[in-house]
């Protein structure tokens, strides 16, 4: 059994990352029976006391006090997630602009910035060594933009990185289907992210969103055979 724990800002965020995982792997066919993602934070089900959400400022603060560590225990791989919609905020203090230059970062460069971020809240000595474990879900601007690739089908609208959650609530409703925030949201979220199951849908629709086209490098790159190891 392979077992990939995710932490996240949120539930939503950790719909659509298990439903993009699914598909990533779905080529492996029946050694799907052997894989198991685990909602680590926020959980499935909320703790006593625990917020039911979690942000970038739970999440932080998670990995500081080193829960990371405490996943990685009960799992074979971690998924951290995080959005770059307020990554300028004190505390994130990931700038948008290259200190050298002061042009705007491109979505890569804007997620490998947040990336070092997390590396130092996690802990270098901790990335030094179990990095090989690791996976980046950077949503560049949200998980919303990880989406749209599904819902539009302009290519400039694909891979738009700013005002997603708009933008796809806007197509949405152009296609007579509920706004991601109506009803279960939840369910909302990981119903638009089902294509995603599909592999094909995955490596070519999806890969529209840089930041999720540059996590499927990260997964292509770590090269995880199911039920191995």
């Amino acid at each position: 059994m392979t077992t990939i724990g995710i932490l996240s800002e949120g539930r939503t965020d950790q719909a659509v990352i298990k439903q993009v995982l699914l598909g990533y792997f779905a080529d492996q066919g029946a050694a799907l029976d052997a894989l198991e993602i685990n909602s680590f934070f926020p959980p499935e089900i909320p703790l006593p006391g625990e917020p039911e959400e979690g942000g970038w400022t739970v999440l932080k603060r998670r990995l500081q006090d080193g829960h990371h560590l405490q996943a990685l225990g009960f799992n074979d791989y971690l998924v951290i997630h995080i959005d770059t919609d307020v990554c300028d905020h004190p505390g994130y203090d990931v700038s948008r602009r290259d200190p050298s230059t002061g042009s705007s970062l491109d979505p890569w460069q804007l997620r490998e910035a947040a990336r070092a971020r997390l590396v130092e809240w996690m802990g270098a000595d901790f990335h030094a060594k179990h990095g090989h474990r690791v996976l980046f879900a950077i949503a560049v601007d949200t998980i919303e933009c990880w989406l749209l690739p599904l819902l539009e089908d302009k290519r400039a609208k694909q891979s738009k990185t700013i005002g997603c959650a708009k933008a796809a609530n806007e197509a949405l409703k152009r296609a007579g289907r509920d706004a991601l925030d109506q009803g279960n949201v939840l369910r909302r979220y990981t119903e638009e992210a089902a294509p995603y199951r599909k592999r094909k849908t995955l490596l070519t629709t999806g890969r529209q969103s840089p930041s999720l086209g540059a996590f499927l490098a990260e997964l292509t790159e770590l090269d995880i055979q199911l039920g191995v190891g």
